[in-house]
């Protein structure tokens, strides 16, 4: 590009636009959390002296809901 400033600008945006689409996926994964995190408390309270009774509950929730817990997190660790 003739100088090192519009190389690095230009470097940018197209590592942007390559990992737009897995920073999409992960912000909808966040997304779908938030909004089950009130089944999800619900189910912490109606199951807080059974952990293994609530990690079941939970799962069978996230099955329900088509939710992967570490989807938000997984997707924006690929950038770094």
């Amino acid at each position: 590009l003739g100088s090192y400033g519009l190389a690095m600008i230009f470097f940018a945006l197209v590592v942007k636009v390559i990992l737009f689409p897995l920073s999409l996926k992960g912000k909808r994964s966040m997304i779908q959390m938030t909004m089950i995190s009130g089944q999800m408390q619900r189910i912490q309270t109606q199951y807080a002296r059974n952990r293994e009774k609530m990690n079941e509950e939970m799962q069978k929730l996230y099955a329900k809901e088509k939710v992967n817990p570490m989807g938000g997190c997984l997707w924006s660790m690929i950038p770094v």
